[in-house]
């Protein structure tokens, strides 16, 4: 898969996981003025308006990133630009047969979180109790000899802080 194709599945695969969040790539952070737009097609099918990685040759020697907080002087934030693409298809897969990875390349998983909604917000409880159900569930699905999760972003920093109080 070309670099450029990997940063496009990521950029998806983000706004995809965070399911019923809008997220405006350009910051990581939630935007009035720059979610995602969808209209609904047939069943629960959307078309959407997302936000892709544009190609860049700089990322054939270096790995695209956005970073989350200030890096210094003379490190810029980040080394991407985003082009936004218009009637993209999201396909609601819940109901449907479980496309094969080998085959594929990609499928999907139903994962019940011991977490309720309100404890996602709870860092310590992402890291003990849905950090290790992802551990386990990778290792089901891929069977790697090591798993590392690096980070997690919690996407509504406002509601984060709501919560916490």
């Amino acid at each position: 898969m070309a670099e450029s194709s990997i940063g496009r599945v990521l950029q998806t695969l983000s706004l995809i996981d965070i399911n019923t969040y809008q997220t405006d790539l350009q910051g990581g952070i939630p935007s009035q003025s720059n979610q995602m737009s969808s209209t609904t097609v047939e069943g629960n099918h959307q078309v959407a308006s997302f936000l892709y990685l544009e190609p860049d040759p700089r990322h054939e020697k270096e790995k695209p990133y956005k970073l989350r907080y200030e890096p210094g002087e003379g490190i810029p934030r980040s080394n991407v630009s985003n082009e936004k693409q218009d009637g993209i298809v999201v396909r609601d897969v819940r109901n449907e047969e479980q496309e094969s990875l080998a085959e594929r390349g990609y499928t999907w998983v139903n994962l019940q979180s011991a977490l309720s909604p309100d404890e996602f917000y709870d860092e310590t409880k992402v890291k003990e109790i849905y950090y290790a159900e992802l551990r386990g569930l990778l290792q089901k699905l891929l069977n790697p000899k090591r798993i590392e999760i690096l980070e997690h972003n919690v996407c509504c920093t406002s509601m984060t802080k709501a919560r916490a109080h």
